[in-house]
């Protein structure tokens, strides 16, 4: 179940080929690659000591490209805010804040040179003019409204044209460069920098990499293996769900660092239970999000919960607010565990034995979320889904859902399937059902 949702736009760029050999790197003058970087804003520090390695830029890129075809992009303003993604004084590494804070350096050195960058930079974190006012006054910008239009038209003509140049250096002076994540006690003093409610879980065991940290009432091998079995849904949901879309970005895959995600697990009581929602929830951008899964005495089940919970999180992440709820809870109890899957089976079988059909326009003018215990929404949006699948793909029926809340069902259903009305696709529907063999 979620609480929030998103919308993809498809724009198609063609992936280019990785050669590590076209990759090029600027160093930065000296009074950048010093001591002195200390003295700069955050986001600047990192973006002249991104590293050193074509695989770093290459995700780079790849972000870039995610951000640009799907046209959400992160307000360049969570830079100026200290709240977002850091720890003991720098970014998590792949994080939205790390790959912003390279590419924002990368653009203002195409515009001005290395000594107004620091100057720009020394004004900003000194002055409390704010940002405004040094970008008008070292880059001839009005206001921050104006560097995301231009950063934004930046990083889609660099991407056009395939000149995507990473700033480095090679000098770098960042703590622990080689180690990939923080340390494991930077990642409680982060959560409780996020006010994320660590405290519910006092006591649990911790695992952690750029997607997702995972906290569990359990052993450390049983957070370590449900890290690994997010990391394993998160591949194949974005494969299952988004792979034709993924394609058209020209991405084997969800980037790194995209739809991060907090994990909170437990054991307790007698359900089975799982929540999503995003954490930036009242924004344009739905960046990260937190889920909470409840397994009652069965950690097996935690594997399925997670990967439906997996599908919000995702959905939450390429299409922000837009999908509605039974489109959603659709895709997403696919994964759900076979208990389940198969009562759901003994109820849709029940309907189809005794011609006693439910109605599609229930679930379809419903503007809430489908609540747990509505067993029959679920059976509806799940078999709803499947039908329409046989008339088309996943990215049509994803548009096709997201367009029916705007303009109507009837003229979405003309649109998308060539079905007159709901009506109509109430009997189609029902045919359907006719012809599946359902075992209870």
């Amino acid at each position: 179940m979620a609480l929030s949702f998103g919308f993809l736009i498809a724009s198609v760029f063609t992936r280019p080929s990785v050669n590590k050999s076209e990759y090029s790197f600027a160093p930065l003058l000296s009074q950048l690659t010093t001591g002195d970087t200390k003295r700069l804003p955050l986001w600047i520090q990192t973006g002249v000591n991104c590293n050193d390695d074509p695989e770093t830029a290459e995700t780079i890129i790849d972000v870039m490209r995610f951000w640009n075809s799907t046209k959400n992009w992160p307000k360049l303003n969570r830079l100026t805010l200290e709240k977002y993604t850091r720890s003991e004084g720098k970014y998590l590494e792949e994080s939205p804040e790390y790959y912003m804070a390279a590419s924002l350096t990368h653009y203002l050195l195409t515009i001005k040179d290395e000594e107004t960058l620091r100057n720009f930079g020394l004004d900003i974190k000194n002055s409390t003019k704010g940002w405004d006012r040094a970008l008008k006054k070292h880059y001839d910008i009005t206001d921050m409204r104006q560097l995301q239009e231009n950063w934004q038209n930046f990083v889609a003509e660099d991407l056009r044209f395939k000149l995507i140049r990473i700033i480095v250096n090679t000098k770098t002076d960042i703590q622990d460069q080689q180690e990939r994540y923080v340390s494991r006690e930077e990642t409680r003093k982060l959560f409780n920098k996020l006010t994320l409610d660590l405290d519910e879980n006092t006591g649990a065991n911790i695992s952690y990499n750029s997607n997702f940290i995972i906290s569990v009432k359990g052993t450390q091998e049983l957070s370590d293996e449900l890290l690994r079995a997010a990391e394993y849904w998160r591949e194949k949901v974005a494969q299952d769900v988004f792979g034709e879309q993924l394609a058209k970005m020209g991405l084997e895959k969800f980037p790194p660092g995209i739809g991060q995600c907090i994990v909170h697990v437990d054991f307790l009581g007698n359900e089975n239970l799982g929540l999503t929602i995003s954490l930036d929830i009242n924004s344009e951008e739905r960046t990260r999000h937190k889920m909470w899964i409840s397994c009652g005495k069965k950690p097996a089940v935690a594997d399925s919960t997670l990967a439906h919970e997996m599908v919000h999180a995702l959905l939450n992440t390429l299409y922000p607010g837009r999908v509605p709820s039974w489109a959603e809870e659709g895709i997403a109890s696919h994964y759900d565990d076979p208990s389940r899957q198969q009562t759901r089976n003994q109820i849709a079988k029940d309907w189809i034995d005794n011609r006693n059909w439910p109605q599609l326009k229930r679930i379809l003018d419903n503007k809430e979320n489908i609540i747990a215990s509505d067993a029959y929404a679920y059976i509806m949006a799940i078999y709803l889904n499947d039908y329409l699948l046989t008339k088309d793909d996943m990215e049509t029926f994803l548009n096709f859902s997201i367009e029916g809340k705007k303009i109507g069902w009837d003229k979405a259903l003309k649109k998308y399937y060539e079905i007159k009305n709901t009506d109509e696709l109430q009997q189609k529907w029902q045919r359907y059902m006719l012809n599946l063999e359902l075992k209870p």
